[in-house]
């Protein structure tokens, strides 16, 4: 029961929130890195600690090339953005996901990881 409120309550989210404007989506996103905040998965927000977000983020270059830092371990990937459904995908080696953009501006950015756990990531800049 607590899962449905929860799926619920992100997709009342998602629907009400405006939409990213498209012609600005995609300069906001590679505008700079985007440090993690926090991220909510099945309703329990985890915010991390300081030291841990500058050592997590993402940096997408326009051309396509992405760059990720998770606590200090960097790799390189691509990305892409599909204008028409608002849907970021990063690809790394064979690893691929899907997020939803669900607001960004130029100091915040927060996606929805399409997929089995569908969760909330909050980054900033």
């Amino acid at each position: 029961m607590e899962k449905l409120l929860i799926i619920s309550l992100v997709t009342i989210t998602t629907l009400l929130s405006p939409k990213p404007q498209n012609k600005y989506t995609i300069e906001l996103l590679t505008s700079g890195k985007w440090f993690i905040e926090y991220i909510i998965v099945e309703g329990q927000k985890l915010e991390f600690a300081p030291e841990i977000q500058e050592r997590t983020w993402m940096l997408f270059h326009p051309k396509g090339k992405a760059e990720f830092m998770v606590e200090g371990r960097k790799g390189i990937g691509r990305w892409e953005f599909d204008k028409t459904s608002n849907i970021l995908t990063t690809i790394k080696g064979v690893e691929i996901k899907e997020h939803q953009v669900i607001s960004i501006d130029y100091e915040k950015l927060v996606l929805q990881e399409l997929g089995e756990e569908e969760s909330i990531i909050g980054l900033r800049k």
